[in-house]
């Protein structure tokens, strides 16, 4: 996941403002650890990021491009 950063000499103070509220998203969004499976993450995934199914009652991880069990098992 690539976060965006913070520049104090953005143009002006609204641009400043929207770009610190999609940092917050972001970060939001990194740390929903659990939920359902339908719930699951889509956007802003990172390579590794762990999620635990509720639905499945296991943790899971996203490989980039799907997410798997601990065994290697894509769910």
């Amino acid at each position: 996941m690539t976060f965006l950063t913070l520049n104090a000499r953005e143009v002006n103070q609204d641009e400043w403002n929207r770009k610190a509220k999609d940092v917050i998203n972001a970060h939001s969004r990194a740390i929903q650890a659990s939920g359902t499976t339908s719930a699951r993450p889509t956007n802003n995934l990172t390579t590794g990021q762990i999620y635990y199914d509720e639905t499945l009652n296991r943790p899971i991880w996203w490989t980039g491009s799907a997410w798997i069990k601990a065994d290697g098992t894509v769910v």
